[in-house]
């Protein structure tokens, strides 16, 4: 993305929307609630382009947790850094308070951020409609100020998920902690039904998932985005629930590689997405199909590692609707742009090397649009100055390349004639000359019977 960046934070509250008796009803008094930011537009000289997902990015996550888990939620669009935080701040003093018992500690809260993402100083950002690449530090959601902040809000469990550039840099020990999206345990997870439920409510959880791995960058068309409403789609037990767990193995198909990760006052508690209404799971994948996202995720990863149109070409082959036939899509494209850069310099160096108008004009037929066609022209002038100086034409003539010299008399002694001084500058344009002196052939020839015709010729009156 372009040069495009989406930022992704959740934080999610479990509802309590079962039905009289389940376990929903029993353990999970609280309400689920889903807070979204999403930046489409920003500031004319920002230094952010438009961007046209972000929006319809949330509200699609947005619809899947409202109509299939029983979220409350809440799109902010084109939010500005103070639109932002003041709402962060709402939200924790929600979780403070606890009014009406709504929000209750035990609860978990679900916050997404989408839009452009960017890193400077080793420090992650998350751009609002109101940042400037100029700014960051003042107008920019700064990572390392707001993680502490999210950490401490009263709520049991909270997940952060990130899908942008840059978006690992939320991950404080990223560039130190081993990345192993398949490696993604919740001990507390392991159970089933009430005990999965029980260990819900006593282990607290602060997970981070982020879109990329290793600052790597996010198109805007998101991938991630699109694994993780797959996730909440298909990724539910026959009793209901959607484990933390379960969705990161479904974003671990995503491309680029994603992180995922704890942070903050994590204690390897779980996070649930219970079910509240009686949905059919849709394109639940089998085996069969398992098995061909993995062969389709290692054949990218070959493609991706050898970097060559043949590979991309034959990963595109292989996989036609593949999960990141964009991506190998982008990768020929990249390539061939630098072979057509690398083939425009090498026939410039050749013509150089030849050194002739006739190389010059080949270069310049090969490559109308080429980065040297600026300097053809001046090449081929400065050769034919070079090549025409000092020989003798057809017509006897000898072309003199024009300058500059100093005239008059330099004698120390002061005997100088009075027209010889003082020493002067004298300018002279280019000029032709006779290679030898005139004969009287050649005199008779242009004066004829006229001598006064040297008037005409040197432009000087005679002598009388």
């Amino acid at each position: 993305m372009n040069k495009t960046i989406i930022i992704f934070l959740l934080f999610v509250a479990m509802i309590n929307c079962g039905s009289t008796g389940s376990p929903q009803s029993k353990l999970r008094p609280g309400k689920d609630y889903a807070l979204f930011f999403a930046v489409n537009d920003y500031q004319p000289g920002s230094g952010f382009e438009d961007l046209g997902k972000p929006v319809e990015n949330a509200e699609a996550v947005a619809k899947e947790l409202r109509e299939r888990y029983g979220f409350q939620t809440e799109v902010v669009k084109n939010p500005t850094l103070d639109q932002i935080g003041a709402k962060l701040r709402e939200y924790q003093s929600f979780y403070a308070r606890n009014p009406q018992g709504k929000y209750p500690s035990t609860g978990q809260l679900l916050i997404y951020f989408t839009g452009h993402g960017i890193s400077e100083d080793n420090n992650g950002y998350f751009v609002p409609s109101d940042g400037n690449i100029k700014k960051l530090y003042s107008t920019a959601f700064a990572y390392e100020i707001w993680r502490p902040f999210i950490n401490k809000i009263d709520c049991r469990h909270i997940l952060v998920a990130i899908d942008a550039c840059y978006s690992v840099t939320f991950d404080p020990d990223w560039y130190s902690k081993k990345m192993d999206p398949s490696g993604f345990k919740r001990p507390g997870e392991l159970s089933e039904g009430d005990k999965l439920l029980l260990a819900n409510e006593s282990d607290k959880c602060r997970i981070v998932f982020t879109s990329d791995g290793s600052e790597d960058k996010v198109p805007e068309r998101s991938n991630f985005a699109r694994k993780f409403i797959e996730g909440l789609r298909s990724g539910v037990r026959q009793d209901g629930i959607l484990t933390s767990e379960t969705l990161a193995g479904y974003l671990r198909f995503a491309a680029p590689i994603p992180r995922l990760s704890e942070f903050g006052d994590d204690q390897k508690g779980s996070f649930l997405f219970i079910q509240t209404v009686a949905v059919a799971p849709k394109n639940v994948p089998g085996p069969d199909e398992t098995a061909s996202l993995e062969k389709d995720l290692m054949a990218w990863r070959t493609a991706k590692s050898a970097n060559t149109i043949a590979a991309y070409t034959d990963y595109l082959n292989r996989f036609a609707n593949g999960e990141f036939r964009e991506q190998a899509q982008a990768g020929i494209r990249a390539i061939e742009q630098d072979l057509a850069l690398r083939r425009d310099d090498l026939a410039w160096q050749v013509a150089e090397e030849k050194n002739t108008e006739e190389a010059y004009k080949k270069y310049q037929a090969d490559f109308p649009n080429g980065r040297h066609t600026g300097e053809v022209s001046v090449k081929i002038k400065a050769l034919l100055a070079r090549e025409t100086s000092g020989t003798v034409a057809s017509d006897g003539l000898v072309f003199i390349e024009g300058g500059t010299f100093d005239m008059g008399c330099f004698n120390l002694q002061g005997d100088c004639e009075i027209d010889e001084t003082p020493v002067h500058k004298v300018t002279l344009s280019n000029y032709y000359i006779g290679a030898y002196e005139v004969t009287q052939k050649e005199w008779n020839k242009l004066m004829s019977t006229n001598p006064s015709g040297i008037r005409t010729v040197m432009n000087v009156p005679l002598s009388t």
